[in-house]
């Protein structure tokens, strides 16, 4: 039987990325009233009537996909992350408990290494030693 193991503790990467999450509703939902307080829409829209000849007024949308398209990555990066941190956990865990049982084996090699030696020495001294005797004695 293995000895039981330390738990170390593990990263948890979810509770920082929802609180990022929150703080980025959190600006999402106070620029949007700020916006419709200021009618930011209107303003940006009559900032770029005179660069319409070069789509400035599409430029909003397409950050917003961007925007979007980044928070997907971020979010994928981050499933990724939690997956990645649960298989180190789990070898972590099996290198731990591998690394005690290797332990526990060379305390049984010690020990029957001992108690070869012992039983070697047991015989040389008793064998060995009452068939010196005996040639001696003739």
């Amino acid at each position: 039987m293995l000895p039981p193991l330390l738990k170390t503790p593990q990263p948890h990467p979810r509770p920082a990325a929802l609180i990022d999450l929150a703080i980025v509703a959190g600006a999402v939902v106070g620029f949007y009233s700020l916006s419709v307080y200021l009618e930011l829409s209107e303003q940006v829209s009559h900032w770029t009537q005179g660069y319409e000849r070069w789509q400035v007024d599409e430029l909003p949308l397409s950050l917003l996909l961007l925007s979007a398209g980044l928070s997907w990555f971020g979010w994928r990066r981050w499933r990724e992350l939690v997956v990645e941190m649960r298989a180190r956990s789990s070898v972590e865990e099996t290198n731990l408990r591998m690394l005690a049982q290797n332990r526990q084996l060379a305390r049984q090699l010690i020990q029957l290494q001992e108690q070869e030696r012992r039983h070697l020495a047991r015989e040389l001294h008793d064998e060995l030693g009452q068939s010196c005797v005996a040639i001696k004695l003739d």
